[in-house]
Parts: structure tokens; sequence; C-alpha cells
């Protein structure tokens, strides 16, 4: 379970700068009200869940054979889809959530590592070691 939540620390930075970017947001298009720091708590806290159910899925497929594998990650799939519907259909129905802050938040960890992938092109384009000396990472391995 270590490396699930070596990725959570990983995302949460950005999660939480896309959510400190939905005020100011909210504020220039006249929309600024306790929905949108409702929206941000339920999407902050469903991104996470989410987030920690895709590692936890990654993880038992990772302990079956191929073929066994692929089928898991194939009904995970779909059933995670269907949470993610359920969860946005909710923030989009209710009078007390801004949904475009449920969606922002949702869209953190794919904004994390897009930037990560960025940065370690940049690393390497520019010559530039690829990280500081000290302890290695470890997410790889699955403690």
């Amino acid at each position: 379970m270590g490396f699930i939540f070596t990725e959570v620390k990983r995302v949460l930075p950005v999660l939480l700068a896309v959510d400190l970017l939905c005020v100011p947001g909210a504020w220039m298009c006249g929309a600024l009200d306790y929905r949108v720091f409702v929206g941000i708590g339920y999407g902050t806290l469903f991104s996470l869940l989410y987030f920690v159910l895709l590692g936890f899925v990654v993880r038992g497929a990772l302990e079956r054979p191929p073929k066994q594998a692929k089928r898991f990650l194939q009904i995970n799939y779909a059933g995670r889809y269907l949470l993610l519907g359920a969860i946005l259909s909710v923030a989009f129905l209710s009078e007390h959530v801004n949904p475009w802050c449920v969606c922002a938040a949702f869209l953190a960890p794919k904004l994390t590592y897009t930037l990560i992938g960025f940065r370690d092109f940049l690393r390497v384009k520019l010559g530039l070691p690829e990280r500081k000396a000290g302890k290695p990472e470890k997410t790889d391995k699955m403690d």
C-alpha cells in the first residue's frame, strides 16, 4: 500500500493548486459563493478516493497472471467509470455543489503526470540531472 500513498503525495500538491485556482476562477466568472467551496471539498475528497481505488486496482492486477489481470482491469475499468459517472451526476444535479470545481479536482492526477513528463522531457533536453542526490524514490515497491 506504500506505493499508493507515495503517488497520492505526488498528486496532492497539484490537486490543492487546482482547488485554489477554482476560487479566483469562480470569482472572475461571477460565480463565487458557498457552492464553490462545497464543490472543492466534494471534488477533492472523491478525487483522492478515486485515485486510491485506482492504485488498489493496479496492485490487484499486478498480483495476477496476465490473462486474469487483463480481465480484472477491464471489469474494474467499467466499474470505476460508473462510479465516476455517479459522482459527477450528483455534482451536476445538486444545487449545493459547483460541478466545475468537482471536474477540476478529477483532472489533477492527469495534470500531475503530464507535468512530471514535461519536467523529465526538459531535464533530458537541457542535460540536467534526473533528481537531486539523496534518498531514492520508492515508487516501485508494493508494501
